[in-house]
């Protein structure tokens, strides 16, 4: 086992919450974080091989036409029965046709105005090999509405996304996130999975790295660091990676304080960036910046 990865894994019991270090490897990304985020927003998540892509033209003209000769023979079937029957106007019959051709001409209105006009698009239809949530389908289509670069047939890709087209399509989603290659998604991959199996709390992703104040934009992690993570109730400790990773699973959710034990003189820069809100079945990031005090 490569020295980037958590050997040990800890357990701390507070009634009936149970906390778990995750192991990691690879240096954290943005993208990791942004895996982390999706998880609250992204109403669909998968890794999915993509296929050739394909002009598409969305259009629900078909069904408004039938709204329309639904109520055009309905207003028919009335103004035969009333031309048939001039001085029975305020018969049964005649009552019943005319509130039938009303309703089907009030259900055309509705089906005109509810279904949008037709759309051209370019749809990338994607074989879904990993459902991490929201899909039900294998064969799913991505409408990258012009986003780069266009995903290469025969690769796979993590893909965040939403439903835009619902309930006229549940099938075709647009990305929230740009999709990302799959051999290069290990730590949002790793992100994801936690999040499948946990059973309880939320997650916290994060990393601890010493800012160089002296050279902007340099910072080196710092690893072996002990935080502890601890809320009302509930305290857990661990240890950040080989490059200043921790993955924390089971952690309840609600107000959190991440406290690492730095060496002595490095304090952390932001102190807010200590206090996180971890959500119930989510993921919360947390980027802890360490500097020498001036």
């Amino acid at each position: 086992m490569s020295s980037g990865w958590l050997t040990r894994v800890a357990l701390v019991v507070s009634g009936l919450v149970c906390a778990a270090v995750v192991p990691t490897s690879a240096a954290i990304t943005d993208e990791a974080f942004d895996a982390c985020r999706a998880l609250q927003n992204a109403e669909v998540i998968f890794l999915g091989r993509a296929q050739p892509a394909f002009a598409y033209r969305l259009s629900f003209e078909k069904e408004i036409q039938q709204a329309r000769g639904k109520w055009q023979i309905a207003k028919k079937e009335w103004e035969r029965y009333r031309a048939s029957h001039p001085n029975l106007a305020d018969d049964e019959l005649d009552i019943a046709l005319l509130i039938n051709a009303l309703d089907a001409e009030s259900e055309f209105q509705w089906t005109e105005a509810h279904y949008p006009s037709p759309i051209d698009m370019v749809l990338t239809p994607m074989q879904v090999e990993t459902a991490f949530r929201g899909t039900f389908s294998e064969h799913v289509y991505v409408d990258l509405r012009g986003l780069p670069p266009p995903l290469e047939a025969g690769r796979s890709y993590l893909f965040y996304g939403q439903r835009t087209l619902t309930p006229f399509e549940s099938r075709i989603f647009e990305p929230t996130l740009p999709p990302r290659e799959a051999a290069y998604a290990g730590q949002e991959r790793r992100i994801l999975e936690v999040a499948a199996s946990a059973t309880h709390g939320g997650i916290v992703y994060g990393d601890l790295t010493l800012d160089h104040a002296l050279d902007s934009g340099r910072v080196t992690p710092l690893a072996g660091v002990r935080i502890r993570l601890s809320s009302p109730g509930f305290t857990f400790d661990t240890v950040s990676d080989a490059d200043g990773i921790f993955l924390v699973e089971g952690i309840p959710s609600g107000p959190l304080n991440i406290a690492p034990d730095l060496p002595k003189p490095l304090t952390i820069a932001d102190r807010s960036s200590r206090m996180v809100t971890v959500p119930e079945g989510g993921c919360v990031p947390a980027r802890l910046r360490a500097t020498h005090p001036r």
